[in-house]
Formats: C-alpha cells, sequence, structure tokens
C-alpha cells in the first residue's frame, strides 16, 4: 500500500465474482489494504472499486482470474494490487460541423486504452463545450459519443493519444459530432 490511508475519500472495494456476475465484494482493511474475500469455486475474477477519482486499477487486473478448486480451504493469495495514479490528462472540447463548441447539451466523452485495461468516461459541460479526462499512462483512443436521445452523432473515428509514462502530461484533443 506504501503508506496509503484507505479511508474516505480513499476507501476501496474488492468485488470477487465468478463469469456470470456472482460473487462478494469487502472493502479494504482502511489502514493496511489487505483484503480476503470468500468465493466461489471455480473460475474467480477480480474487480476495484475506488472512491478516490485520480486512482485506478492495475492495468494487470484486466483479463485475469483465479481458479478456486474443489476442496480448497486454504488461502490463495492474489499478491500485491499497485493502484496507479491517474496523473495525465485528456483534455478538449467537442465541436460541431461548423466548428463551433456543442452547448445545447452535455456530450458523453469515452475513452479506451488500446489493450482493453482501461475505460474512462465524462460528460462535456454545456456552458461551453469541454471536458477533460484524466487517466494513465498508455495508448488511449477517444470520442464523443452522444446517446441516441440527442440531436447528435459522432462524426469522426477515434482520435488515438499516446501517453508514455505518468508525468502529469495534458495533451488536448477537440472532437467533433455532427447534427
Amino acid at each position: 500500500n506504501g503508506g496509503t490511508n484507505f479511508n474516505a475519500p480513499n476507501r476501496v472495494w474488492v468485488r470477487a465474482e465468478d463469469q456470470e456476475g456472482q460473487g462478494n465484494t469487502v472493502q479494504v482493511d482502511p489502514a493496511t489494504g489487505n483484503f480476503s474475500v470468500n468465493v466461489l469455486t471455480g473460475t474467480v475474477i477480480l474487480r476495484l472499486g475506488l472512491e478516490n477519482p485520480s486512482w485506478s486499477a492495475p492495468t494487470t487486473l484486466a483479463g485475469s482470474s483465479w481458479t478456486v478448486d474443489v476442496g480448497t480451504i486454504a488461502p490463495q493469495p492474489v499478491g500485491t494490487l499497485h493502484l496507479l495514479a491517474r496523473n495525465d490528462t485528456i483534455n478538449g472540447i467537442v465541436r460541431d460541423q461548423n466548428h463551433n463548441p456543442v452547448t445545447s447539451e452535455a456530450i458523453p466523452v469515452r475513452a479506451w486504452r488500446l489493450d482493453g485495461s482501461q475505460f474512462v468516461e465524462t460528460m462535456t459541460n454545456p456552458a461551453d463545450g469541454t471536458y477533460s479526462l484524466p487517466v494513465i499512462s498508455g495508448t488511449w483512443e477517444i470520442r464523443a459519443v452522444p446517446p441516441l436521445t440527442s440531436t447528435y452523432v459522432t462524426a469522426e473515428s477515434p482520435q488515438t493519444v499516446v501517453f508514455l509514462s505518468d508525468a502529469h502530461v495534458t495533451k488536448s484533443r477537440d472532437l467533433r459530432v455532427a447534427t
């Protein structure tokens, strides 16, 4: 845990579930970050719930699973899961086909790491069309994704944004929608 205090507003929950979504959720110990969770036999997937929006689950957790055999009583240690700080930022403005900021409604903006380990989403500020997404290092795809109820549709393919390290870098990308 590196000396991190996991009390509010830094609480963390661990969800252990099978491939059908059945399982248990526990809060990590606020002082140590340790956890223990009872699971069903079979394949178990861990997910983290993070109260602090500046933190991200480790990329190694995505796609990982553990097999729990029938009759296993001894605990199966997962090992240390190091939380990642979202030190980098993607920001910009969602613009319409006339290059004007979309100010009539909030537009969802989604970004995902190409390795599939992370996904973040935010809404634009309807006052000026701006958005800001905190992310970890890696190669990201980002796009505006208006909902079905919107008068707008996505007007471009996802844009690629690359962060080589968590060095507090901000990269700006304006995104396009059309009516």
